[in-house]
């Protein structure tokens, strides 16, 4: 059980963190923050609080030792000493300067918050809240003069729009409880990976107790279903994900739009969509096509009582099309399918007497540098190799990785535009050789309108 209407906000402070990379400034508070007006402290509790969902659990990480974690080790220094809070505000607010080094991620207030009195999982304690403002929201404000009401637009924080919050529970000596919410991902989610260093708390039973609600939540709602119906589709559910070593999250949607504008916006990461035709105020074919003009690649699969829009789905790269009632055999033959072609691929890349092990989606590009090869990564990080380009290509081995140069391996899904050279989609311009320059260039528009829909290999 969560409970925060008590909470006291023992210590806030507030510091803007720019983005490094574009030159703009880390402006350090002198002060501590008075929170103590009480209309402003309920409108704190629900900015601090009411955007989390408290259904995945993280813990922090660190590839060598959990004490080199930063912002481990800052909030360790407050629980054990709160009389550091100012200090170890400061070392944050300059660590995510540090790491805010991707073109996307926006300047921002950074709010660190001392939480006493807080429950979670039925247990009292302490929590050290830090959350970042990105964006900001227009607000009309009438004024009276005495004689006439006037009115103005203000500019100000919406306190049911938190963009990135952390909360951090003093809940174990060796490690803390911790929660996010981290509403743009096209940043390349440097708040997650770069900042916090964390990790989804797991255990044998989680990813299978989360798809087995939902599916039971879908289930009751279908008053259509026979009894034994219901029973046979819970009991091929539970088979399906005990059986299942994959990882799993359940976003579920009523709205078409609402879906359509969290992934637009990035509020959400979806690799696999399951759509009705029928929706609540559209139609689930024209949500496809939407989605794939904002260059949606996940599989989609139809769920459907319409057998009418089966030829049009192969138009919007549909990986399934089943009419209702469903067959459980053929549902999860499907799922195999699309699972196992849409499943990351890692490789391992030497690096010095060690090897590292790589998704191939998060590769943007590698360059060739003498005897060193600069593998870099979408959250701006750069591995540095000997292998060779050639040997990285054969490893690779995806049809979405191009050679455009003798010195570059581009992976074209980071291609926003391609005229002389390749622009990716964080500005980096990469060189397209002259010699074969019109094919190279063809090759990629021809992966950009047909293959990149399917090619999950």
């Amino acid at each position: 059980m969560q409970d925060f209407s008590s909470v006291n906000i023992k210590n806030m402070i507030i510091h803007n963190v720019g983005n490094k990379v574009k030159g703009e400034s880390l402006e350090i508070s002198t002060e501590i923050c008075d929170a103590n007006n009480e209309v402003t402290n309920q409108y704190l509790k629900q900015f601090f609080f009411s955007t989390f969902k408290f259904d995945v659990t993280y813990r922090f990480v660190h590839e060598t030792d959990i004490a080199m974690n930063e912002i481990y080790n800052y909030v360790k220094h407050i629980f054990e000493n709160p009389s550091e809070f100012y200090e170890q505000s400061v070392n944050i607010a300059k660590h995510l300067y540090e790491v805010s080094v991707h073109p996307n991620i926006k300047a921002g207030e950074l709010y660190i918050v001392y939480l006493q009195n807080c429950i979670i999982d039925d247990n009292v304690t302490d929590a050290i809240g830090i959350y970042k403002s990105e964006s900001k929201d227009y607000y009309l404000q009438v004024n009276s003069n005495g004689k006439r009401y006037d009115i103005e637009c203000q500019q100000g924080i919406n306190p049911k729009k938190l963009d990135k919050g952390c909360l951090i529970f003093n809940l174990s000596d060796s490690n803390y409880k911790v929660y996010i919410v981290d509403r743009n991902i096209n940043d390349a989610m440097y708040w997650k990976k770069n900042f916090l260093m964390i990790e989804e708390e797991k255990n044998e039973y989680t990813n299978t107790a989360k798809v087995l609600k939902s599916c039971k939540k879908y289930i009751a709602k279908k008053e259509n279903i026979e009894p034994e119906k219901r029973l046979e589709l819970m009991n091929n559910s539970v088979e399906y994900f005990e059986n299942n070593e994959e990882e799993f999250k359940i976003f579920e949607y009523e709205s078409g739009d609402n879906l359509l504008a969290d992934i637009e916006e990035g509020h959400i990461e979806v690799e696999l969509l399951f759509l009705d035709i029928i929706m609540n105020g559209t139609n689930g074919m024209k949500i496809t096509r939407k989605l794939r003009d904002i260059q949606f690649k996940a599989p989609i699969i139809f769920l459907t009582a319409h057998a009418d829009y089966a030829v049009e789905s192969y138009e919007v790269y549909a990986a399934g099309y089943l009419l209702k009632p469903y067959d459980t055999n053929k549902l999860t033959l499907l799922l195999d399918e699309v699972l196992q072609r849409s499943v990351q691929k890692r490789i391992a890349v030497k690096v010095k007497k060690q090897h590292r092990y790589l998704e191939i989606n998060d590769i943007m590009y590698a360059e060739s540098d003498k005897h060193v090869l600069n593998i870099h990564l979408k959250d701006s990080r750069v591995i540095q190799t000997t292998e060779k380009l050639s040997e990285l290509k054969k490893t690779i081995n995806s049809k979405r990785f191009i050679r455009c140069h003798q010195s570059y391996l581009v992976n074209m899904d980071y291609i926003k535009d391609a005229k002389t050279d390749f622009i990716l989609s964080n500005d980096i311009r990469i060189p397209i050789r002259v010699r074969g320059r019109k094919e190279i260039i063809e090759r990629y528009h021809k992966y950009y309108s047909s293959e990149r829909m399917n090619d999950h290999l």
